[in-house]
């Protein structure tokens, strides 16, 4: 095999370039209409963290919050806009 050595500075450039963040704030936003459709007062927030972008959707009210806690709207939006996670890997 080869030596491999992976660049993480540029990997980190990478990750918090203006498309990654033009991305994310698009994925971000179909998440956030398809959650109001259920109750308005889903935002989105898109910071620069310190490896990468990040955005976050979440209720800004407490309509909204109180309709994820009841319905989990955020997880389902997030699987109908096809963006599947897991948060604990599959054993």
């Amino acid at each position: 095999m080869s030596d491999f050595k992976l660049n993480l500075e540029g990997l980190r450039e990478v990750m918090k370039s203006p498309g990654i963040q033009q991305k994310l704030q698009e994925e971000g936003n179909k998440v956030a209409g398809i959650a109001s459709a259920s109750a308005p007062g889903y935002a989105t927030d898109l910071h620069i963290a310190p490896y990468t972008a990040v955005c976050t959707v979440y209720p800004s009210d407490k309509t909204a919050g109180l309709d994820n806690y009841l319905h989990n709207t955020l997880l389902r939006a997030t699987q109908a806009a096809g963006l599947d996670f897991t948060t604990h890997p599959k054993r």
